[in-house]
């Protein structure tokens, strides 16, 4: 079984309440932001930064730390981001020194092809400009900006940044990303199937963290095709979001 975790900034008590639920022995994907603005961000990296059978991302808030700790931005201070948060949790800035690396190597962007289709997993959308296959393939923080330099127009194109919606595929995808708060799972279809779902509904805010659980082995998709969303707020709820089938794939 294949899981992917939106954003969780600090919710630790949320995340913990969602990993009950999971298998040890299943595959976990996190979409980023891991940090900021909720109480207890250093327990969430701890544990993230521990799983085995795990793929993590980068979001935009580990973007903003990594530019703060390199001299390059201060926004990840700004009152409204909620780094201030994430020194209290972790007791101070120096501390930070042993995660940088940790930071640094997260992933920007997953793909997984999952009874034929291709499924993208992303902290924001997709721009159409933005180079998705040339992201796939590096390797460090810095090959990211070199590659999407002159690809596209302002940092806030990346995937990391993305907010815009699209009425189309920016590729041969589905995009499954956070970044976007909503009050509920938002998925964005055409005449060929779903092409995008956010699953952040914001969970600092004082909404549910939110998971996906998807049918990963031939044997799963061929017993249960059914994606479902696993959200807990005040209470652990696990509903059917959409069958695997409805998701679109290039003929």
């Amino acid at each position: 079984m294949l899981y992917v975790i939106g954003d969780i900034h600090g919710c630790f008590k949320k995340l913990i309440k969602i990993m009950t639920y999971i298998n040890d022995n299943s595959k976990i994907i996190f979409l980023g932001d891991y940090i900021d603005r909720g109480p207890d961000s250093k327990e969430v990296v701890d544990l993230v930064k521990n799983l085995k059978n795990s793929i993590l991302l980068m979001g935009n808030h580990e973007d903003m730390l990594i530019k703060y700790f390199e001299g390059t931005s201060n926004a990840w201070l700004y009152p409204n981001n909620g780094g201030k948060d994430t020194i209290r949790s972790f007791g101070s800035k120096e501390k930070f020194i042993e995660y940088l690396d940790f930071f640094k190597n997260l992933k920007f962007l997953h793909i997984e092809n999952i009874d034929n289709i291709n499924i993208l997993f992303s902290h924001g959308n997709i721009n159409p400009n933005f180079p998705v296959y040339d992201v796939l393939k590096i390797k460090t923080y810095e090959e990211y900006y070199e590659t999407i330099q002159g690809k596209i127009s302002s940092i806030m194109e990346t995937n990391i940044w993305e907010r815009m919606y699209f009425d189309r595929p920016s590729g041969n995808f589905v995009v499954i990303h956070g970044h976007t708060p909503f009050e509920d799972v938002f998925i964005n279809s055409f005449s060929k199937g779903i092409f995008e779902i956010n699953i952040d509904t914001g969970a600092v805010y004082g909404g549910a963290l939110t998971a996906l659980k998807i049918p990963y082995t031939p044997e799963e998709i061929k017993n249960d095709p059914v994606i479902y969303k696993i959200s807990y707020k005040d209470e652990l709820k696990i509903t059917p979001l959409c069958l695997l089938k409805d998701l679109y794939k290039e003929e």
